[in-house]
């Protein structure tokens, strides 16, 4: 099963590609501004610089139309950067916008970025397990074009199969069952169903 954990981050630009023609919006997006807020952030991760993160990202990206250097550019900033550092260390601290800002970049992510923004989401369960699961029901209203990539936020990272990484698989399970027991720990109507959804999805890769 694990080995399958990240093939549908993989295909996700495809899936957007092939957006109904309805949902594809002709829509400039300022790359500038969103890489110059993601630097404001790195510099201080104050509520107002994510707000100012959120204001920039788009609810809706194409790449057919994208400006490839220019997306190419702004993820190699957030992804290789000390952006992500930041993000990273607001993330492990349970902080809310900083894991909606996580979920919001996904919609402009290739397969390689989204895959460490999903890794980098779920790393929020532990310290703030209610807020994850605010905040991915929110991301799921917010791009339902997204809604196949909320639960594979809640794996951990792929380390990779028992016999090539034991160590790392051991680790991948006991990581999986640490947030499971964070997500039981909520128990609210409105969360409960994508909490139990979450819960299936780890144990189902707990091997």
């Amino acid at each position: 099963m694990i080995k399958k954990v990240k093939i549908t981050l993989t295909l996700f630009i495809l899936i957007i590609s092939f957006l109904p023609a309805q949902q594809k919006r002709s829509q400039i997006i300022k790359w500038e501004e969103i890489r110059e807020a993601f630097e404001a952030y790195y510099k201080s991760p104050s509520a107002a610089n994510a707000d100012n993160i959120l204001a920039a990202l788009p609810r809706e990206f194409d790449n057919k139309t994208a400006n490839l250097d220019l997306w190419g550019d702004t993820l190699e900033y957030i992804w290789q950067g000390e952006t992500f550092g930041v993000l990273k260390n607001q993330i492990l601290k349970g902080d809310r916008l900083a894991i909606r800002i996580s979920f919001r970049t996904l919609i402009i992510s290739d397969g390689a970025f989204a895959e460490s923004i999903c890794d980098l989401i779920g790393k929020s369960i532990r310290p703030n397990p209610e807020g994850y699961l605010e905040e991915a029901m929110a991301f799921r209203k917010y791009a339902p074009q997204m809604d196949f990539a909320v639960l594979d936020t809640v794996l951990p990272e792929f380390y990779g199969l028992p016999e090539e990484d034991p160590k790392g698989f051991e680790e991948f399970n006991k990581e999986a069952q640490e947030r499971i027991w964070s997500l039981e720990t909520v128990n609210r109507s409105d969360l409960n169903e994508l909490r139990d959804k979450c819960i299936s999805r780890l144990i189902q890769e707990i091997r």
